[in-house]
């Protein structure tokens, strides 16, 4: 008897669903539908697997990833910044997280030591700001609340 009534339920339910959905649709006489110019999407080829991005403006935005590559753009994509970071003791780095504020860009690297940079010039020079030895560090995600304090999080230890 149970088995019989489920189908019965089951319309039953997308049938409520349906009914919420038409509700919620907009009438003839609410404010019209706007509708979005077409998207240019350029391909560019990077010998990375880009993990971090931050797009600071409708102009600028910032990428980090695989093999110690990062880049930037200042004109909304026309042309982009490409360059890498090396540490002389690890080698290229493998960059999880980039965050920018008014005065600086910061990129984070994965693994032990686990790695932050800074660079109020663009990415021309690179500060080392911390470093974390521990062999569990993995860090993924940072974000900064104004110029000088921000958060890192990463996976649980």
């Amino acid at each position: 008897m149970r088995t019989s009534l489920l189908p019965i339920f089951i319309l039953f339910v997308f049938w409520i669903i349906q009914s919420n959905c038409n509700n919620q649709l907009p009438k003839s006489s609410d404010k019209p539908v706007i509708h979005l110019d077409t998207v240019l999407i350029q391909r560019y080829v990077i010998p990375s697997s880009i993990r971090a991005i931050e797009a600071v403006d409708d102009q600028t935005c910032w990428y980090a990833g695989s093999k110690g590559k990062y880049g930037f753009t200042t004109d909304g994509g026309d042309s982009w910044n490409i360059d890498s970071l090396v540490h002389p003791e690890h080698g290229p780095l493998h960059f999880r997280s980039i965050a920018v504020t008014k005065d600086a860009v910061h990129i984070l690297s994965i693994g032990s030591p686990a790695l932050l940079y800074r660079s109020t010039d663009m990415g021309a020079n690179w500060n080392l700001v911390y470093q974390e030895n521990d062999s569990l560090a993995f860090y993924d995600a940072m974000t900064f609340w104004d110029d000088k304090n921000g958060i890192a999080m990463g996976d649980p230890t």
